[in-house]
């Protein structure tokens, strides 16, 4: 019995799925693996808001108080580029503010958990505390901002520019 050379349509098939599945896996590699600015941001910020819980768990439960919060959060942190906004290019600016209504809260008697503490502003100085967040419109990241709050949790919200009427 003469056997017929090259492969059946069920091989061809397999080798073709083996392949795929091969370059799903090896394609975020490629792609230089890197997380999106807006990733880099929220890991930031939530680094920052823990920073800012081991600083209250050395004060009496209390947050940072505000003015300086960059050099007083520093001993906690030890790395310097999580204040730094990815999408701020110049070395000397920064991007992040403080919500200077938390200044020295009592860790416990925070109402809302979900109070913003760390968040994108369009001032881009150095420990920049603000009463009112002066939110980039739109987001600095595609259309939203990162905002890490009172329990360290960061989310990224859409802000869009007002509609013009």
């Amino acid at each position: 019995m003469k056997r017929l050379q090259g492969i059946t349509v069920v091989e061809g098939i397999l080798v073709l799925l083996i392949i795929v599945l091969i370059l799903a896996f090896l394609f975020p590699t490629f792609s230089g693996g890197h997380g999106s600015p807006k990733t880099a941001c929220l890991s930031n910020l939530k680094q920052v808001g823990i920073g800012q819980l081991i600083y209250a768990s050395d004060h009496d439960d209390r947050t940072l108080l505000g003015p300086g919060w960059m050099d007083v959060a520093a001993p906690y942190l030890k790395i310097e580029h999580v204040y730094t906004c990815s999408e701020v290019k110049k070395g000397t600016e920064y991007g992040y503010a403080f919500n200077q209504f938390m200044g020295g809260a009592k860790i416990g008697s925070v109402d809302d958990a979900t109070k913003h503490v760390f968040y994108d502003t369009r001032n881009l100085e150095r420990s920049v505390c603000e009463f009112l967040p002066q939110f980039p419109v739109p987001g600095r990241h595609s259309g939203f901002n990162t905002i890490a709050y009172a329990d360290s949790h960061a989310r990224a919200l859409r802000m869009d520019p007002e509609p013009s009427k």
